[in-house]
């Protein structure tokens, strides 16, 4: 009888991702334990594994250096809520609808629309014991991130006291036959993000350059997971064969609620404001900190990748979503975005 073994997969995703068995051990596998941490606003380029001169992350490094690191990972919209309603649905802000029309003034703008199913959930379905520890904010029960988690902790403050929640949470799964799925989020406005991935059949010390965005991490997860991706999802499976697509047709969409949108390939980035109509085009291979706006220099290129936003637009999945009446924050939840910096 072949014996068991059981696989996991760390991925750290700006944000980290951690996850098992992508090739075909001799033993047989059980499904993957899958770990998922997210640091809100990390920056890659503060890192040492991505060029940062400074002993700032230790720990990442040494995972980085035995996984993969993607160097051209982006989000694909700004906020914590909509940013991980993307994360964990794989679905852009255009169609989850999540800050869509940029209005913060009641707790429902920030809430995932139960129409939204959410990788947790597959995975719990599917037989996942799952457990989130997170530091509260937006990313609490309040605004539906509890959904499909066996077990929820918010409110934990700093990365060792969200560690020691973890572990004690894992702790307790001792003897668990299923396999665990586990989410932790802390707080520490970005675009270009670290993605690394560490785990049981995952390649080490490799730099892998094509272009990867938030919207891709459940479908990834899901396949580690041996899962059918959903038709609905509208991200890839990052860690499976290279797309057919030659990297200069490779693209990363992002937009800021319905006021920017942006467009990015190998080469160029277009940021374009529909309210005004005015965009800026930049050369990324000779000008990567975005300094020379180009789009009156280079107008037929400027048009072509606003041509493609819209297309993108135009043809995203607009949810049927059920309205429900507007409620305020509770005054004790509005004290706690204002200690985490999130209002005034």
């Amino acid at each position: 009888m072949a014996r068991d073994a059981v696989a996991e997969v760390i991925l750290i995703a700006g944000c980290v991702l951690g996850a098992g068995a992508c090739g075909r051990p001799a033993v047989e596998v059980r499904p993957p334990n899958i770990f998922l941490i997210s640091i809100d606003a990390l920056r890659a380029d503060h890192l040492g594994c991505y060029g940062y001169d400074r002993p700032t992350s230790p720990v990442l490094d040494e995972l980085a250096s035995r996984g993969t690191r993607f160097s051209s990972a982006f989000v694909n919209t700004h906020g914590t809520p909509p940013s991980h309603t993307t994360l964990l649905s794989s679905l852009y802000q255009e169609t989850h609808q999540v800050d869509l029309d940029g209005s913060h003034d009641h707790g429902n703008d920030h809430r995932i629309p139960d129409e939204v199913e959410l990788v947790q959930e597959i995975l719990q379905r599917e037989g996942w014991r799952t457990i989130a520890v997170t530091g509260g904010g937006y990313m609490s029960a309040e605004f539906g991130f509890a959904r499909g988690f066996d077990e929820f902790v918010d409110r934990v403050r700093g990365v060792n006291q969200g560690v020691e929640k973890l572990l004690e949470a894992l702790a307790g799964q001792t003897g668990e036959p299923r396999p665990i799925f586990a989410l932790f989020h802390t707080y520490e406005e970005l675009l270009h993000v670290p993605l690394i991935v560490f785990g049981t059949g995952v390649e080490h010390g490799v730099v892998n350059p094509r272009l990867v965005s938030l919207v891709d991490v459940a479908p990834t997860i899901l396949s580690v997971a041996g899962l059918p991706v959903p038709a609905r999802m509208e991200g890839r499976d990052f860690l499976g064969d290279p797309s057919p697509v030659t990297w200069p047709a490779q693209r990363v969409f992002a937009q800021y609620g319905s006021q920017l949108y942006c467009v990015r390939t190998p080469r160029w980035k277009l940021i374009w404001r529909p309210s005004s109509d005015r965009a800026q085009l930049f050369d990324l291979r000779h000008d990567p900190t975005e300094r020379r706006n180009l789009v009156r220099k280079k107008p037929e290129e400027s048009a072509r990748l606003l041509a493609e936003i819209e297309t993108w637009r135009r043809t995203r999945r607009r949810l049927d979503l059920v309205r429900r009446p507007a409620e305020d924050l509770s005054a004790e939840k509005a004290e706690e975005l204002r200690a985490l910096g999130y209002a005034e």
